[in-house]
């Protein structure tokens, strides 16, 4: 047999080697008949590696809208007591729906109808710029900080 200097996707001697831009995963069916790459067709470990990481474009998102739990369950209130009067308030009935906002997040929390108060039952959290979710507990605890700091008050 021929020396090989370098294969490329097929493994055939004298191809072209892959480049990390060309490079693919071959499907290789797996002991419980899913598909995972196989790592003989790339020509370094290391690229090889890299590949076996997922990119973070396909990994699920973290859920930025669920409720903090230092809200779920509070009375407007305990609301009014922790972030001050909301910037604006929007009555969609039965629900109220309650917004606060600073230079870096933006925060809405529906509260509704419970007994002779209103709960919160859900809060999102979202960057004033690009809109997209962001993260609840910096949100939050920016939001009491510029409360208490006197910039929230009413």
């Amino acid at each position: 047999m021929g020396a090989c200097t370098a294969t490329g996707t097929g493994g055939v001697p004298g191809e072209a080697p892959i480049v990390a831009s060309q490079m693919e995963a071959s499907p290789a069916p797996s002991a419980a008949g899913q598909s995972t790459p196989s790592l003989s067709t790339f020509t370094s470990p290391a690229m090889a590696v890299a590949l076996m990481v997922p990119p973070a474009s396909s990994l699920p998102p973290a859920d930025m809208s669920v409720p903090a739990p230092s809200l779920l369950g509070l009375s407007s209130d305990e609301v009014s007591v922790l972030l001050g009067k909301p910037r604006y308030e929007r009555r969609e009935a039965p629900a109220r729906i309650w917004q606060y906002a600073d230079g870096r997040c933006v925060l809405d929390i529906f509260l509704y109808p419970d007994k002779n108060d209103l709960r919160v039952v859900y809060a999102e959290s979202r960057d004033p710029r690009s809109l997209s979710a962001m993260a609840m507990a910096p949100c939050l605890s920016g939001l009491a900080t510029s409360r208490t700091a006197g910039f929230g008050k009413s």
